[in-house]
């Protein structure tokens, strides 16, 4: 998955639509289409709903239990590894 695919799919599991997230992103809505249908077939996906699912089950995105948080592409930028010294 492009980091171009996770953020199209960060923002398709904040409910906006495809032209919506053509806005933020500055690109076409075509383009987000295009980047929807590589989603689903990388997915083997049959809508949008499913990408989210499966990319939350998969550890790509993550959805904030609390609603005024973003969601987010996890890469190793966003997650900090576990090392076991976080203990105490």
């Amino acid at each position: 998955m492009t980091d171009r695919q996770l953020e199209i799919l960060v923002n398709v599991a904040r409910g906006r639509t495809n032209r919506e997230i053509g806005e933020v992103l500055g690109i076409s809505e075509r383009t987000v289409r295009n980047h929807m249908r590589a989603i689903l077939r990388k997915l083997s996906g049959t809508d949008r709903t499913q990408a989210v699912v499966m990319a939350i089950e998969r550890g790509w995105i993550a959805i904030p239990i609390q609603p005024e948080l973003p969601a987010v592409a996890l890469t190793p930028e966003t997650v900090r590894p576990a090392t076991g010294d976080d203990e105490g």
